[in-house]
């Protein structure tokens, strides 16, 4: 892919479908696999805030070499377009303010999720579904913009995925767990907030691949901010020798690579691969059951069920 937004390839209509599938299905197991071994670590949140946003970074700058490397080498045999967005309707320098800001909302969502996962650690899977909803509110909003039609089916996958979330939040107040998914949803919101800066960051020079390396270095530099103030202003010890800063490490890096894929490389009208990586919480769930061999209590199982199911159906109706 170089500059412009365009993959050189030499691919059948068919085939990149495939493609897009398999790139969508990559995502989503490295997205389920960066939150599941994050969250292992948010006994201690700031340490996993740090060392994930670390690797998000980390991984972002090793994606702009092979980026540089792959765009001095590539060969042009077919082109084929794979992103949308590319009028020129803002000037550069607000696209790359707006890039600044989306990335403090990106940086603020993923401290907000992890605080979630801190304050319940068995449903961690379930705060990582409410905070897939942010898709939802951004399709809806970018229709809005766009003045595009939403059919019925959109209005009942949506109530259907709003049911799932007041059942989660309903529960969560008599088992006294509100605080966990109240963290859960304000980071789905800063998601949202990241989502429609992207939206308009898109609509100036300013490439998808770059602005979403803007958006992982801003959410290292605002969690850098954070984690100095809480250790030279409130004077709290962050986390000891015998803390594990590879493992947190690693998980930024599987998120990174999870959006990474999701954002750049996968065609945007094969509904399917669009709608694989909105599951990433229910696998997330998965996984810590065969790992853990527990799961969320059943009533937030079930939520988490019938959220993902109406994002599902959004996604693909």
């Amino acid at each position: 892919m170089d500059s412009s937004g365009v993959f050189y390839i030499s691919l059948n209509d068919s085939e990149r479908c495939y493609l897009c599938i398999i790139l969508s299905a990559i995502s989503l197991i490295s997205l389920a696999s960066g939150a599941f071994i994050s969250g292992i670590y948010t006994y201690n949140p700031v340490l996993v805030i740090a060392m994930t946003s670390a690797g998000l970074a980390s991984f972002t700058l090793l994606y702009l070499i092979l980026g540089l490397i792959i765009k001095k080498t590539r060969s042009k045999t077919k082109v084929v377009q794979l992103q949308g967005f590319r009028s020129k309707t803002i000037s550069l320098k607000t696209g790359i303010q707006l890039a600044f800001y989306g990335g403090i909302s990106f940086g603020l969502g993923l401290d907000f999720m992890f605080l979630g996962y801190f304050y319940e650690p068995q449903g961690r899977g379930v705060i990582s579904s409410i905070v897939t909803l942010y898709l939802l509110l951004y399709v809806v909003y970018s229709c809005y913009l766009g003045n595009l039609k939403l059919y019925w089916t959109h209005a009942v996958a949506a109530l259907l995925a709003l049911a799932g979330l007041l059942l989660i939040f309903i529960y969560s107040i008599f088992d006294s767990l509100w605080h966990a998914f109240l963290s859960g949803f304000i980071a789905m919101l800063f998601m949202s907030g990241a989502a429609v800066c992207a939206y308009y960051s898109k609509k100036s020079s300013l490439e998808l691949h770059i602005i979403n390396i803007l958006y992982a270095f801003m959410a290292f530099g605002v969690n850098i901010i954070i984690i100095l103030v809480i250790k030279y202003i409130l004077g709290v010890n962050l986390w000891t020798s015998e803390d594990n800063l590879f493992w947190p490490f690693f998980g930024g890096v599987l998120l990174g690579i999870g959006i990474f894929i999701n954002q750049d490389y996968i065609k945007k009208d094969v509904l399917l691969a669009n709608a694989l990586p909105s599951l990433f919480g229910m696998l997330q769930i998965l996984i810590e059951f065969l790992y853990w061999r527990l799961a969320p209590f059943f009533v937030y199982t079930i939520g988490a069920s019938i959220l993902s199911g109406g994002m599902l159906i959004f996604t693909l109706v």
